[in-house]
């Protein structure tokens, strides 16, 4: 990373981040974005954990996110946001 450069962006957000509002998708530079749940605890908390992760995806489809894909655990769920709402990327 140069001066003046801004460190990339993750990709991999928390679900709980999602849900909690610390990670809303506004302003994220990206088309895609995998939002995921801890896959160490899935077989203590594994409704819980489905439940997360896919309100999760809910809340970003109701911000205008699209649904991709949902890994077989249900820990993982891959979503895009329309290329016309994609913001331009700047540093990287």
């Amino acid at each position: 990373m140069t001066a003046g450069t801004q460190p990339r962006p993750r990709r991999f957000i928390r679900a709980n981040d999602v849900l909690s509002g610390q990670w809303t998708g506004e302003g994220y530079p990206f088309r895609y974005v995998v939002i995921w749940h801890n896959k160490e605890i899935v077989t203590k908390v594994r409704n819980s954990m489905i439940d997360t992760v896919l309100s999760a995806v809910e809340l970003l489809e109701s911000r205008g996110w699209q649904l991709v894909t949902l890994d077989e655990s249900m820990s993982q769920a891959c979503l895009r946001r329309p290329t016309a709402e994609a913001p331009r990327r700047a540093g990287w």
